[in-house]
């Protein structure tokens, strides 16, 4: 059986839909089964300040292993793009050391790309893999 996954997005839009307080009840109310929190950051945007509020609900729910997926890679000019993604990594992992998290891993995806296949998405789930824990029964 496969443990849930906190799945935290700190899209703007997300934040419209749900109230904070609502999120935050539905969020603690499922960490006891929680084993790996998902970040997702807009690769265009960057680290927004709701980034940070949802990096501390997860140092709460789930301090030892998260993802951060930089989605929309896409979407950054193809000749700036590698520049623009390791100095996001770089930031991201400057920010992340000063966190619980033991674990954790930055992938850069599009998920929907408009010009083809998905762009990291195999190295997504291979990165996550290890990070969950399943139970026989």
């Amino acid at each position: 059986m496969l443990h849930l996954l906190g799945w935290v997005s700190d899209r703007r839009g997300a934040v419209q839909h749900i109230s904070s307080l609502a999120r935050l009840q539905t969020i603690i109310g499922g960490a006891q089964i929680i084993d790996l929190m998902i970040l997702v950051v807009d690769s265009t945007k960057g680290i927004q300040t709701q980034t940070a509020e949802c990096l501390v609900i997860g140092e709460i729910t789930c301090p030892e292993r998260l993802v951060v997926v930089l989605n929309k890679v896409d979407q950054l000019p193809p000749d700036k793009r590698e520049q623009a993604l390791e100095k996001m990594k770089k930031r991201l992992r400057m920010t992340l050391e000063k966190t619980t998290f033991k674990r954790f891993e930055i992938v850069a995806v599009a998920a929907r790309p408009d010009d083809g296949e998905p762009i990291g998405m195999t190295l997504l789930i291979t990165e996550m893999f290890p990070m969950v824990y399943y139970v026989n029964i």
